[in-house]
């Protein structure tokens, strides 16, 4: 082989220094630091917002009936999901089995997330990389708003996000398995488990099947060849047939009611200017570039021969960075054709985008692959320079995600006091702000004071499946209910409110600070 790219496998093999081991320590104990001050920090966060409540009523059985301890209603996951059914049911079970309270619930999330993390870690070993260069990529990736905000976050979102990293990390796993035939029940068991998480995972679960694809032509022997096409085959079609077997053709569903509230975020509904910028910020944004850059790099290293395509004689780690890539290559082709087609939102750093986000991930393992083959690495002050910007990086995200915390949500006690205080059948509550009201009396322990009244007051809900609207708070003032809880103080500008009326704000938790605007108000008629 002619390449002036020399792997470690083929080279002398490096020692790993005492420096080296205490960077690779350092870089664990800021990791698990920062993420454990992450939970501590949110997963009690009281911020349960309309489509987490939603969520979790739904896969508890809908509609969900006004008995509290009623958790054994029949799974109705088609009647509020577009997504395949394995979080549903994960989400359901977790709350029947472990508990329905909101630092329980919050861990079934967290727990996803630390998947995400390990899979990073696990994968930067497979492609060569030191562990201080694996810690990074995920110190970097913390840097980011998205994917500390979903950590906790009780949707399928993070799900999404660890199988982005799980299934190429299985894939690349089985295909170098020296006993592929023990292995590939575990890949099929992996597969099956974060294959049906998310419907938008589909780019990257047609880069895994392709991978298989690839990984058979390579091989010579016969009964490996035909077993890696048929875990191929069986990849790509999983998903399409839980889908349609769960929630029918998936295509009636684009541009249908599932998705009447987010159509701006479809790129044949942007006007040009808008969808041209919206690709070039997918590609070129300062948090899309590591994607951008491996995309185009590795490409290079093989016409100018400073890294080998993949062969048969290719050793274990040069396919794994070359498996990576093609990971990252087809999974952003097909996200991109879906995103132009408008079969899926592509708008980076959204929840519909999150498949891409671990797509960034998966491209700085393959990043730090490459460079860790380079003979440009085995400069010992390149090593030097790298391990401690590595440090940096990855000391940075620590900090950062051991700081983060989301929105802390509200206090609704002195609410629920005044709500529930009225004559029965007189309170109405935006829809917006219901499901997460039930949720907060009736199953998370901490408002357990207010569970009778609930039932008694008989709660009517305003603004059908979306927020209230401003002719429902007029329709309120002319009627004879003494009771509106709006999510948002915004719906009373321009609004005449009678002085009979009064407003009164929902306090935050945490630490004290002015009511806002987006705030929930409480109409209260004296």
């Amino acid at each position: 082989m002619t390449s002036d790219v020399v792997s470690i496998s083929k080279a002398e093999p490096k020692k790993i220094t005492g420096i080296e081991k205490l960077a690779n320590v350092f870089s664990f104990l800021i990791l698990i630091t920062g993420v454990g001050l992450f939970a501590i920090r949110n997963l009690g966060n009281r911020y349960f917002w309309s489509d987490e409540s939603t969520s979790f009523f739904t896969v508890l059985g809908w509609p969900p009936v006004e008995k509290f301890d009623n958790l054994s209603t029949v799974f109705g996951v088609r009647e509020g999901h577009v997504e395949p059914g394995m979080f549903n049911l994960l989400e359901r079970y977790w709350a029947l089995w472990v508990g329905a309270d909101i630092v329980t619930l919050r861990t079934l999330p967290f727990l996803l997330f630390i998947v995400y993390v390990a899979a990073l870690l696990l994968l930067a070993r497979k492609v060569g990389a030191p562990w201080f260069l694996g810690f990074a990529a995920v110190g970097f990736m913390l840097l980011e708003n998205i994917t500390p905000y979903y950590a906790v976050e009780l949707r399928p979102s993070v799900a999404g996000l660890a199988a982005t990293v799980a299934l190429p990390l299985a894939a690349i796993w089985l295909t170098v398995s020296r006993s592929i035939y023990r292995a590939s029940p575990v890949y099929i068991v992996i597969f099956i488990f974060f294959g049906s998480m998310q419907y938008n995972s589909f780019p990257i679960i047609v880069a895994v099947a392709a991978l298989l694809l690839v990984a058979s032509l390579r091989e010579s022997d016969r009964k490996r060849k035909v077993l890696l096409f048929g875990l191929s085959l069986f990849s790509i079609l999983w998903l399409p047939f839980m889908y349609v077997l769960q929630m029918g053709n998936p295509f009636d569903l684009v541009g249908g009611d599932y998705f009447t509230n987010i159509p701006d975020v479809y790129i044949p509904n942007m006007p040009l200017d808008q969808a041209l910028r919206t690709i070039f910020s997918n590609f070129f944004s300062l948090t899309a570039l590591p994607r951008t850059l491996l995309i185009l790099l590795l490409p290079l290293t093989w016409a100018f021969k400073k890294f080998p395509f993949p062969t048969r004689e290719s050793s274990k780690i040069e396919w794994g960075v070359n498996a990576v890539w093609i990971t990252v290559f087809l999974g952003t082709a097909v996200s991109f054709v879906a995103g132009v087609l408008g079969l899926l939102p592509w708008v980076l750093g959204t929840r519909w985008s999150i498949s891409e986000v671990g797509l960034i991930a998966l491209s700085l393992v393959g990043l730090a692959g490459l460079l860790s083959q380079s003979k440009l690495f085995q400069l010992r002050s390149v090593f030097i320079g790298t391990m401690i910007l590595s440090l940096l990086v990855g000391l940075s995200g620590a900090y950062r995600v051991a700081n983060y915390e989301r929105t802390p949500g509200f206090n609704w006690n002195s609410t629920f006091q005044e709500l529930l205080s009225g004559a029965p059948g007189g309170a109405y509550v935006d829809n917006w702000n219901y499901w997460e009201l039930r949720y907060w009396i009736g199953y998370s322990g901490q408002y357990d004071e207010y569970r009778d009244a609930w039932s008694n007051s008989k709660i009517q809900t305003v603004g059908r499946t979306g927020k209230a609207e401003v002719e429902d708070i007029q329709r309120f003032i002319a009627s004879d209910a003494d009771r509106l809880l709006l999510r948002s103080g915004t719906l009373l500008e321009g609004v005449q409110v009678p002085s009979d009326i009064r407003v009164m704000p929902v306090i935050p938790w945490g630490e004290p600070r002015a009511v806002v605007a987006e705030d929930p108000v409480l109409l209260v008629r004296d």
